[in-house]
């Protein structure tokens, strides 16, 4: 009994060696060949936009941790190429871990993932990396970016504020959008952030 469990064991300890084996194998073989399936897809495109998003993972595991939309799960960070809709990087995170947590060091990640010779031209993020350091971060090298801004004190004056220049919501087709208002303004975050362009939308809601 003793020698027939000694060779269960055994035999336990080498499938999980073979099995570790054959994961690293496989990791191989898709970092070579995401390499190049990106490069075949981009074709000669040399800048890319980014998207960067964290997604939801709803799971039942006793490891999984409440998310902020309230379930059990994860939240993955996801790199996603505008231009071909692929993913560039991920990182994988506990449910509990903050949308916002270590963005700029995500999106240099991804920069670092793109093949040869491609760059990040310009990037987009929800609220999460609305952060004065990926500002900061996307003019020392001249990325364009579109952040949505977190809703705090100072913007809720602007929005109430009557003397600014609103103007007429357009839709994509130049026609004016009914009870919506746009303003532009310059901003910034932080004591010695950098100057960018704020957009700012209001929806007039009736009630």
């Amino acid at each position: 009994w003793i020698k027939s469990s000694f060779v269960d064991l055994d035999g336990w300890q080498n499938g999980w060696f073979w099995f570790g084996l054959v994961w690293f194998g496989l990791v191989w073989l898709g970092w070579v060949f995401k390499g190049r399936l990106l490069s075949a897809a981009l074709c000669n495109c040399k800048n890319i936009t980014l998207d960067i998003d964290a997604s939801e993972v709803i799971a039942n595991k006793t490891s999984a941790q409440w998310t902020y939309k309230g379930n059990k799960g994860y939240m993955p960070m996801v790199g996603h190429i505008a231009q071909t809709s692929q993913i560039v990087a991920t990182d994988f995170r506990q449910g509990n871990t903050s949308p916002a947590k270590d963005n700029l060091e995500f999106i240099k990640h991804c920069q670092k993932a793109l093949p040869k010779g491609v760059k990040v031209n310009k990037l987009r993020i929800d609220g999460a990396g609305y952060q004065a350091g990926i500002i900061d971060f996307c003019f020392d090298k001249n990325i364009g970016f579109a952040i949505r801004a977190k809703m705090c004190k100072s913007l809720k004056n602007i929005i109430i504020d009557k003397n600014n220049n609103w103007q007429a919501l357009r839709n994509k087709d130049g026609k004016t959008i009914k009870t919506q208002e746009t303003f532009r303004m310059q901003h910034f975050i932080g004591k010695d952030g950098s100057v960018f362009d704020l957009v700012v939308q209001r929806k007039l809601i009736k009630g």
